[in-house]
């Protein structure tokens, strides 16, 4: 673990990008919205992921990370927040800190999968510990979300560079 322990969001957006990023032809791309400026959704809502995951192939894997317990149960006790994502994507996951996970494993909504996040031997590592279901009626992303995704991810290695540490 680091130094004080106090493990962040960056740090495990940062095990995500070197998990994922390392296949060919993915794009991981931090903080991507989705809501009514889109054109989906019913309500005004915009929501924000904190990491998605595009493979060649098209599937899609959402990541959202969690650092307290306090939000991680803000956000599985409010389904709606991660709704639109869970329609648009074939997984998703929460991703918490490895000493979180004994508390956050059953209280996980439907199909979600969680990843324990842990710095050991000087290299991030993330873990399954329940795998996501496939979302088999996933709806394509709106135009205008693709262009986003796109865009952060021809900036993804700028918007990391000078923060990575290894």
């Amino acid at each position: 673990m680091k130094e004080n322990n106090k493990v962040t969001e960056l740090d495990i957006f940062k095990a995500i990008y070197f998990k994922y990023n390392t296949k060919a032809f993915n794009a991981v791309c931090p903080h991507v919205s989705i809501g009514t400026m889109w054109g989906v959704g019913k309500d005004e809502s915009v929501r924000r992921i904190d990491a998605l995951v595009m493979e060649k192939t098209g599937k899609t894997t959402c990541f959202e990370i969690k650092v307290s317990k306090q939000d991680f149960l803000n956000d599985v006790n409010n389904p709606d927040k991660q709704k639109l994502w869970r329609e648009h994507s074939d997984f998703f996951y929460y991703v918490v800190p490895i000493d979180m996970v004994e508390y956050c494993k059953d209280k996980l909504p439907k199909g979600f999968g969680l990843m324990s996040y842990s710095f050991e031997y000087a290299w991030p590592d993330l873990w399954v510990v329940k795998r996501s279901i496939r979302n088999k009626e996933k709806k394509p992303l709106p135009d205008q979300v693709m262009y986003r995704v796109l865009k952060q991810a021809g900036n993804y290695y700028s918007q990391l560079k000078g923060k990575i540490e290894i």
